[in-house]
């Protein structure tokens, strides 16, 4: 195997020396129906069928995640037990333009062919948008037996996976839902409180204060400047209803024990403060 391995890197080392075939090519052609084969037939519908008669009986591959599989009989259990029994349909796109393909020869003869691209992996769900989970690199080698392309190896590589997307409509309601965005966002914890006309309608809350230990409903939370928008309200709400002027001196009403000695307190207005112009250091 360890002969197979140095002469499988070696080939693909030479890639550079190598030109690869034009799209319109016979060869080129020939690699990408068996590439749709494999993917379009085969994975993204686990028809097994097509793995079997697509993969040679020398198959290698190299996963960088899932490490190397050293025979075609492994690969395709791996193929029924693994993907095919996923929670969601596995989708595999061919990135459009990128996939090269290289001829192998031998004293002239053809006898092999490199093809290298990039995957876009995808999960379909029902009743639900398919969505990206993952784009990664390959190579795959195509063997002539007996005038037939075979894949004798294959490498999936700098894979970049991508999280589920959230179901907006389920966030902040769905408390699992909500704790996948939070543990996402590397939030802790957050409570919401929502109040229409009035009325609460809804007081929640998600996360952990501590590891395993959820955020009780009666958490204090520590507001900060969330007063700000609170103030800024308020004050507005009493300037429209005539009981503060906009322009009007607020030291009548208070000053701040901090600034209190301070000759600049008694031209602070509710404008300058609103807009963030008092020039006091927080």
């Amino acid at each position: 195997m360890k002969k197979h391995i140095f002469l499988f890197f070696l080939a693909i080392s030479s890639l550079a020396t190598i030109g690869q075939v034009d799209k319109e090519s016979v060869l080129y052609k020939a690699i990408k129906e068996k590439d749709s084969l494999l993917f379009n037939l085969g994975f993204n519908n686990c028809d097994i069928k097509q793995f079997e008669n697509l993969v040679s009986e020398n198959f290698e591959f190299y996963h960088d995640q899932a490490g190397i599989t050293n025979s075609k009989a492994e690969f395709i259990y791996g193929i029924k037990n693994g993907i095919c029994k996923l929670s969601y349909k596995p989708k595999r796109l061919l990135a459009e333009n990128k996939m090269e393909v290289y001829p192998l020869e031998q004293n002239g003869v053809l006898y092999a062919a490199i093809q290298t691209g990039i995957h876009n992996f995808y999960a379909v769900e029902n009743n639900k948008s398919e969505y990206l989970t993952s784009i990664a690199k390959f190579t795959h080698v195509w063997i002539l037996e007996n005038g037939d392309f075979k894949l004798t190896k294959g490498l999936s590589y700098d894979h970049k996976d991508f999280e589920k997307p959230f179901e907006k409509n389920l966030l902040f309601t769905d408390k699992n839902e909500t704790e996948r965005w939070l543990k996402q966002k590397h939030i802790p914890a957050l409570g919401i409180g929502f109040i229409k006309e009035g009325k609460i309608k809804q007081i929640s809350v998600f996360g952990h204060l501590q590891p395993n230990k959820p955020a009780p409903l009666n958490t204090i939370w520590n507001v900060a400047s969330m007063t700000k928008p609170i103030t800024a309200l308020v004050a507005l709400k009493l300037i429209n209803a005539g009981k503060l002027d906009l322009d009007e001196p607020v030291y009548k009403y208070y000053t701040d024990p901090d600034i209190a000695s301070d000759i600049n307190t008694k031209k602070l207005t509710a404008r300058i403060i609103l807009s963030h112009q008092t020039g006091f250091p927080n």
